[in-house]
């Protein structure tokens, strides 16, 4: 996303090519070609867009997947954020705090209304897609159990917990997401 997690510059929004029309070709294709991912509520998006769209998606990453049934509410929600505040990274709460005022506080609030009334696991089922399921293992936001609720779901899913990170997962273990992810698209590669 331009201008977010701290850059003030406004970088192409499509450097890879994966822009509308990429997106647009995906969904035409006669097979299964667009790799996707979310994280936090963009789990769920992504979830969706999965199950709406099996032939497109051949693979899934659900990174820090939201939302949690036991935290379900605006309350819940909220309050585990705030708890991550306290376990990300402290390079990290500048930036989380800038991207709600980026967003705007009422779009947050929309998107976690949404979240409230939204049952993910009714979409896990669906999901046809091999899927990495990814969390910190500090995340309050997808504690251990709800993690593992999700995994055995998803027909096609594996479990990849980060050691010493909270939710930002995907920004502060650079490294350990991109290793799952290369194993996600290509299990055996070619040595």
């Amino acid at each position: 996303m331009a201008g977010r997690n701290g850059s003030r510059t406004r970088p192409d929004p499509h450097p890879t090519g994966a822009g509308p029309g990429a997106l647009r070709r995906a969904l035409a294709a006669p097979r299964p070609t667009a790799g996707l991912g979310g994280h936090s509520f963009g789990a769920e998006a992504a979830a969706a867009l999965a199950v709406a769209r099996p032939r497109v998606v051949r693979a899934l990453v659900l990174a820090g997947p939201t939302s949690d049934p036991t935290a379900r509410s605006r309350r819940g929600l909220v309050g585990r954020w705030l708890v991550d505040t306290l376990r990300e990274s402290p390079w990290q709460v500048p930036i989380l705090c800038r991207d709600v005022l980026d967003a705007r506080p009422w779009r947050v609030a929309t998107t976690v209304s949404h979240s409230v009334r939204h049952a993910v696991e009714a979409d896990l089922a669906w999901i046809t897609a091999p899927t990495l399921v990814l969390a910190g293992e500090r995340d309050p936001i997808v504690p251990p159990r709800w993690r593992a609720q999700v995994t055995r779901l998803v027909p096609d899913a594996r479990l990849v917990t980060v050691p010493d990170v909270a939710h930002n997962v995907l920004t502060t273990a650079p490294g350990p997401v991109a290793e799952a992810i290369r194993d996600l698209l290509d299990p055996n590669p070619r040595g």
